[in-house]
């Protein structure tokens, strides 16, 4: 392995000491420490940039295997790279390692041994690393905790075939049935009343299926190069619950800063309240991410939306805001938790048809007349209005699915005019 990816931060050669769980603690706390004081010194809007279309649309490479842009980490680490770097150079300060769909699952599936698929998984964290790395090189004077490292997990819907993140259609013992293609109303993602157990199931298959996915990252030195965990695209509540479960089970010295962001395709949450029933709302979602906080069930440093179409945004945001003031207020004793950051990061103007695999217009213009994508001026806008009520720690924003470089240089040149 090449030296310029074993340098880990703040790893001496005295391997054992620096390991230790007491040492791990301390450089963690200091850390997140930090990192929390930077987002909230610069006003706590940030940037940050999904990279597996960018891959296809920029880079011209070919990811429709199980792993999608995964694929790349072994057999074009430099593409990955320069991905990483065009987004840094753009003006992004997080960059999202290519982990979204990385897991044993998947790498079964594209024929990949348990060995290798841990041996990758880490790479990808490492290949962001090198990039960060070389652009602190060519960039003196930007320091090197200016730029974070978010390593990317996406939910379990992500590692099945059929996109099932984008309706939380899973199989037993994940959720209540498998998904079917005839689309005859026979699919749900909710259990009945009568399936209560078999809901308790569900939740604790899909904390195992976490847990087991950090502990890959958690037991390897490329932990410390990563600065926050984010689980994204998350479409259902019990996973939020299986989630924090996950994360509370992690070792004390493995914490770290954490977001959960959820989807709303055509702006509705994807879970049903009972089989056939109406969807969840934000105050569930909400309920689902930050009530009764313990150390076995943390709630996230931070939580929004991503992979949704901006047009949605405004009024998801704004019911997310009203759910989270309402639980505020509603905080006794052990259950309080701090106030988290908004994350908001939107598809480039289009949205994802998880029945034809195909990106799709989505009615707003991609392209504004001064060259700026039009998604960057809502969502610079939605930003500021959502910072006025002071309801955030922080608010981080940035692009997600089919966002290019460009896209997010308009974004950090309008952060700018703002």
């Amino acid at each position: 392995m090449p030296a310029h990816v074993r340098r880990f931060s703040g790893v001496s050669n005295d391997a054992e000491s620096e390991y230790s769980p007491q040492a791990k603690r301390r450089k963690v706390s200091v850390r997140n420490a930090r990192f929390d004081a930077m987002i909230d010194a610069m006003n706590a809007v940030r940037r940050i940039w999904m990279q597996g279309t960018t891959l296809e649309d920029v880079f011209h490479k070919s990811i429709k295997t199980p792993l999608w842009s995964a694929t790349l980490t072994e057999t074009d680490p430099e593409t990955v790279i320069a991905a990483h770097l065009a987004f840094l150079e753009a003006g992004s300060l997080v960059i999202m390692t290519s982990t979204y769909q990385r897991a044993f699952e998947t790498f079964e599936r594209a024929g990949y041994g348990e060995a290798d698929a841990v041996t990758l998984m880490n790479k990808s964290v490492e290949l962001a690393s090198e990039a960060k790395s070389r652009f602190l090189a060519q960039n003196p004077s930007i320091t090197a905790t200016y730029i974070k490292i978010a390593l990317a997990l996406g939910p379990f819907g992500a590692t099945l075939t059929t996109a099932q993140e984008f309706s939380g259609y899973y199989p037993p013992p994940y959720g209540p049935q498998e998904f079917t293609p005839d689309l005859d109303g026979t699919n749900t993602n909710a259990f009945s009343a009568e399936e209560s157990e078999a809901e308790a199931v569900a939740v604790d298959s899909l904390a195992s299926f976490h847990l087991r996915r950090l502990r890959v990252f958690c037991n390897h030195p490329s932990w410390d190069l990563v600065d926050v965990i984010v689980f994204e695209t998350v479409p259902l509540v019990r996973e939020i619950a299986a989630i924090r479960r996950a994360v509370g089970m992690l070792p004390e010295f493995a914490m770290k800063s954490w977001w959960v962001a959820t989807v709303w395709l055509d702006g509705v949450f994807l879970q049903e309240s009972v089989p056939g029933g109406e969807r969840l709302l934000a105050a569930d979602v909400v309920d689902a991410l930050l009530r009764d906080a313990s150390p076995a069930n943390p709630v996230p440093t931070g939580i929004g939306v991503n992979c949704t179409q901006i047009e949605y945004y405004p009024e998801i945001i704004q019911a997310h805001r009203i759910a989270f003031n309402a639980l505020l207020l509603s905080q006794v004793g052990d259950s309080k938790f701090a106030r988290p950051r908004l994350v908001v990061y939107s598809n480039g103007g289009v949205k994802y048809d998880p029945i034809a695999h195909v990106w799709l217009d989505s009615g707003v213009a991609h392209r504004g007349g001064t060259g700026k994508a039009q998604w960057v001026k809502e969502l610079v806008s939605l930003a500021k209005e959502e910072g006025k009520f002071g309801s955030w720690a922080g608010i981080v924003v940035g692009g997600c699915c089919k966002t290019a470089p460009d896209d997010i240089h308009a974004l950090a040149e309008e952060l700018k005019l703002s």
